[in-house]
């Protein structure tokens, strides 16, 4: 693998590795969904299970994949902790000499992000990222690996408007839609990589475009749209557990072992 791929893979992990991985299922929850809605979805209403059943801790193991060969692995594990709830991601690609280990903070009820810390490093370049969620802004520092050998440090001072969440809040969001076709989903996600704020979507792809000898009854493909486009195959039961995690444009997926 060249140098370039190599420092282009490592920055689509570092900036999005938390993506590719976890879902929160409240305990005791079926497969029915309620008329609930999120209440930070930038006035887009979606049916969702309600916020306020206890969140089910999880421990979930991928292994990552290029091109057919199995190059790395990444655990993630939700568990609720008082009135917060913590996710905590871990990802190594021997290969890329890349590691990286992300903790997320979040209220229980709303999932509205509290902190985010990440370290890690690809080669000789370090990730190490560390905001805060606080009063309508979000304050910190990011360092994450750049093109060319160089890390790229982003001091982090800005508006944080309600209903924003962190790029690695999305395993959280994609378990929450209610899985019907044609669904679309909507909303506005905060990356400390390059203290950006930019309009996600996520949408439920109907059957119809997909190739009969590729269809699963027991799953439903989410299409994520707005960093580096991912496609979650998601299991259509009350676990709503993601299965895989294609790359669309990169050569990337994540398979759950366990």
């Amino acid at each position: 693998m060249t140098a370039p791929s190599r420092c282009r893979i490592g920055r689509l992990l570092i900036a999005t590795g938390v993506l590719l991985g976890a879902t929160v299922v409240p305990a005791g929850a079926r497969a029915q969904d309620t008329s609930a809605a999120l209440p930070t979805l930038a006035g887009i209403r979606v049916t969702v299970l309600p916020a306020g059943l206890q969140l089910a801790a999880r421990r979930d193991s991928f292994r990552i994949l290029i091109q057919d060969s199995v190059v790395g692995g990444q655990v993630i594990e939700v568990r609720r902790l008082g009135d917060s709830v913590v996710l905590h991601e871990r990802t190594v690609i021997p290969p890329l000499d890349m590691s990286q280990e992300t903790r997320v903070v979040m209220d229980a009820r709303s999932l509205a992000p509290w902190s985010v810390e990440q370290t890690g490093h690809v080669g000789s370049q370090l990730a190490n990222t560390r905001i805060v969620m606080s009063d309508g802004r979000v304050r910190g520092r990011a360092e994450t690996p750049g093109v060319g050998g160089e890390s790229r440090v982003t001091e982090v001072d800005t508006l944080f408007p309600v209903g924003t969440i962190d790029v690695n809040q999305i395993p959280l969001l994609v378990p929450l839609l209610p899985l019907v076709e044609g669904i679309e989903l909507g909303i506005d996600v905060f990356n400390a990589a390059d203290g950006s704020i930019r309009p996600y979507r996520l949408r439920v792809e109907p059957d119809s475009t997909v190739d009969p000898s590729e269809r699963d009854p027991d799953v439903v493909r989410v299409l994520v749209l707005g960093g580096e486009p991912t496609r979650w195959y998601v299991r259509r039961d009350w676990s709503r557990q993601v299965v895989r995690i294609e790359g669309v444009k990169q050569p990337l997926v994540f398979e759950l072992v366990r």
